[in-house]
């Protein structure tokens, strides 16, 4: 039998219901509760409060994990303060260690990887063809991303509700987080109203777009957001803008001069930052105003089907833009940023070079990827099938997952056919 120790989850019941699926199938888990944003039961008996100091965490940590005899632990997100040091201890105590994350394969599936993601997790990308026997392609949507995102924020908006009125029980508690957490909700709803704006401010912008990935020899940069680990952990830089600042120096310098450049906004980064003045003041210095588009709601599918090439630090839109056969230069660490898939050379040689990606070696590593670290569904609003399938993951075997995606495979190519 396995012991679980889940700590900080996503903003949403997942990690609760994933939880109570564990325990149906004979195993032990518990939660720490970090604060009440946590909480999303009123009460529940799988909960275990944290109220001490950051410092005082390790410890009391590995007292817990020693005293419960814990076998695994699980966790979202492993940049966290908290999780990262959890992490430490627990590698020290060789407990398997599961961190999960939003899917590197979007927007159908979530991740779930051993000691961690990205640039620290477990995957490792072979090429010797074991993937050919699993082929397919990846899975369409199954839920509406706008239901998605009702939910997704229906429920950032709650936590963040339950942290606001009843945050003193938990006053050592730090967030990951710039902003403390009242001053998140209050973003969030600045980000509604932001959204709501664009629909109208951005409209004379989105046919610009349309028009430009029509008829213009284009690439674009998907921005990430402003706080988001993998910038400040998997890369050397300090802020976004550093990023944007350095691509605009290096396309005005070195593309060819027919092209043009596309900024698109992470849409979870609206109620934050705004990058809109500061790249018109620069691509003005530089003399390429007119060839530069920023903006919010481009649509993600059509910019990557018509782009020359994608710029981007190590953001999952380079999975997508690689099984759309475009080239990409990765700027920061990823997983995905290896030869034969990504640009290797510098960023002044990207621009006018070449280099597509390899069919074959796109399609082993994606195939790779999904069956070690993918499941497809969401956070935010799922059905028991997901939440059976991630239990699974934790405690089945991989060659049980392994058969499992093959019959999947079988039975979807016999409906096709």
């Amino acid at each position: 039998m396995s012991r679980f120790l889940f700590l900080q989850g996503p903003m949403s019941t997942f990690f609760d219901d994933l939880i109570s699926q564990i325990h149906e199938e004979g195993h032990s888990a518990t939660k720490i509760i970090f604060n009440p944003g946590d909480k999303t039961h009123p009460a529940s008996e799988f909960y275990q409060d944290y109220t001490g100091t950051f410092e005082e965490w390790p410890k009391y940590f590995e007292k817990l994990v020693n005293s419960r005899g814990i076998t695994d632990i699980a966790l979202y997100g492993d940049c966290r303060p908290y999780h990262e040091r959890a992490i430490k201890v627990a590698k020290f105590l060789n407990l398997r260690i599961w961190v999960f994350e939003e899917g590197y394969l979007r927007p159908e599936f979530v991740t779930i990887e051993k000691d961690g993601v990205n640039a620290n997790g477990s995957f490792r990308f072979y090429q010797h063809g074991k993937m050919a026997e699993i082929e397919g392609e990846v899975p369409r949507r199954s839920v509406p991303s706008r239901m998605v995102s009702l939910h997704r924020n229906r429920q950032a908006i709650s936590y963040y509700w339950r942290v606001f009125w009843k945050d003193c029980h938990y006053m050592n508690y730090i967030s990951h987080r710039k902003y403390i957490p009242n001053e998140e909700f209050f973003i969030w709803l600045l980000a509604y109203g932001r959204r709501a704006a664009y629909k109208l401010t951005q409209s004379s912008k989105r046919k610009k777009f349309e028009e430009w990935t029509e008829n213009k020899h284009f690439y674009f940069v998907p921005l990430q957001v402003h706080n988001d680990s993998q910038i400040k952990t998997h890369s050397d830089y300090e802020s976004v803008w550093k990023f944007i600042e350095e691509v605009l120096y290096s396309f005005a310098a070195n593309a060819p001069s027919e092209s043009a450049l596309v900024f698109k906004h992470h849409p979870m980064d609206v109620g934050y930052e705004q990058y809109q003045s500061r790249i018109n003041d620069l691509a003005y210095g530089l003399g390429i105003k007119e060839r530069v588009l920023y903006g919010h709601g481009f649509d993600l599918t059509r910019a990557l089907k018509n782009t020359a090439g994608v710029v981007l630090v190590n953001s999952t839109v380079g999975i997508s833009a690689l099984l759309h056969g475009r080239k990409v230069k990765c700027m920061g660490k990823a997983n995905y940023d290896l030869g034969g898939l990504c640009f290797k050379g510098g960023l002044v040689d990207f621009w006018k070079s070449n280099f597509e990606p390899s069919k074959r070696l796109v399609r082993e590593f994606v195939t790779q990827l999904r069956l070690e670290t993918q499941i497809q569904g969401n956070y935010y609003c799922y059905d028991s099938a997901f939440i059976e399938r991630c239990a699974e993951f934790l405690t089945g075997n991989p060659d049980k997952r392994l058969n499992k995606m093959k019959k999947e495979q079988r039975d979807s190519s016999n409906t096709k056919a």
